[in-house]
């Protein structure tokens, strides 16, 4: 038997997939982030070594044997944006899994590439990546790609759940001083974040350490008040659509996309249904594309391109194997 792996990392988490050759998932390891734009090199390395021997213990307490080699290790991350960009990764596997197993081929991609596959089991379509980041790619019948937002949280991540805390900090200071009236949601986000007063602002937020993954964490509690019909919760939602649908706007252009399909994966947009069907609306209206709600996650769709990476378009045929595998590993 022949075997493959599956990488999924992103800003706040990895996942490692063993699977065979018929795209039977055996076993999944679970770690830290590994995003190359989010955590330092050492982590990321750390993080998908701690993924990896998790995932391999698990096998072999369930299955024993001996594993010789992995054909493919398919590492999808995000930050991933240039040829050097995966070479770093590839450097980066290589040194910190060569005590743990042999691996014959690495290769490393953006986290769009295994969320499309896993999204939709197809080469072609469009997806959202909305979590901490957000990010909209897309690859046309002719196999061409483009990428429309993702930039990174200091320029960019319009419509992510970093987008969502930011926006939640400033009506809450807003609220705060007066710009504007709300008191259930500043109550609710001074809460979470821990302050009661204005003076406390400026020591939380910028004295204290409150990074990118902390302002994120503020995106559930801006879905739940907006699930209570919250009017600011609400209307951050619908500016946090219209970002996402800019991006998808900005794809279909550039790959000339009509027709086809898109879905959206991560938990932000997959945790709502308030904030997915603004998006879905918004996207009806001006767009002939289809929303699919998404096929398996971003893990299935690692696997499946590792083992497209060693028997080619045949492992399309597998995915309803990897689909079902990965919901009962």
């Amino acid at each position: 038997m022949r075997y493959i792996i599956g990488v999924d990392g992103g800003g706040t988490s990895t996942r490692v997939a063993l699977a065979n050759t018929d795209g039977e998932i055996l076993a999944i390891g679970k770690s830290g982030a590994s995003s190359i734009d989010t955590v330092s090199r050492e982590e990321t390395g750390e993080h998908i070594a701690e993924g990896l021997k998790k995932c391999l213990e698990k096998y072999f307490k369930q299955y024993g044997g001996n594993i010789e080699d992995i054909e493919c290790f398919f590492v999808s991350l995000g930050g991933i944006d240039s040829k050097a960009d995966k070479e770093y990764v590839v450097n980066i596997v290589q040194e910190y899994t060569e005590k743990i197993i042999n691996i014959k081929n690495i290769v490393a991609e953006n986290d769009t590439r295994a969320a499309l596959a896993g999204g939709l089991a197809e080469k072609s379509g469009v997806i959202f990546i909305v979590g901490t980041g957000a990010v909209c790619f897309g690859i046309n019948e002719e196999l061409q790609s483009w990428k429309s937002g993702g930039w990174g949280y200091k320029i960019d991540d319009f419509g992510s759940g970093f987008y969502l805390g930011r926006e939640a900090l400033t009506m809450m200071v807003k609220c705060m001083d007066g710009r504007e009236e709300d008191e259930e949601f500043q109550l609710a986000i001074k809460k979470l974040i821990g302050i009661n007063s204005l003076s406390e602002v400026s020591e939380r937020l910028y004295k204290r350490k409150f990074n990118r993954t902390d302002i994120a964490g503020i995106a559930p509690e801006v879905l739940k008040l907006a699930e209570k019909k919250n009017r600011i919760a609400l209307e951050i939602l619908d500016k946090g659509a219209e970002e996402l649908s800019l991006m998808i706007k900005s794809v279909c252009k550039k790959l000339n996309i009509k027709g086809m399909k898109y879905t959206a994966l991560g938990g932000v947009i997959e945790g709502c249904d308030i904030y997915r069907n603004k998006l879905i609306e918004k996207i009806k209206v001006e767009l002939d594309i289809d929303y699919n709600s998404p096929y398996m996650a971003g893990i299935g769709g690692a696997v499946l391109l590792s083992l497209y990476e060693v028997i080619g378009d045949k492992a399309y045929e597998t995915a309803d194997i990897i689909k079902r595998s990965l919901n009962i590993v």
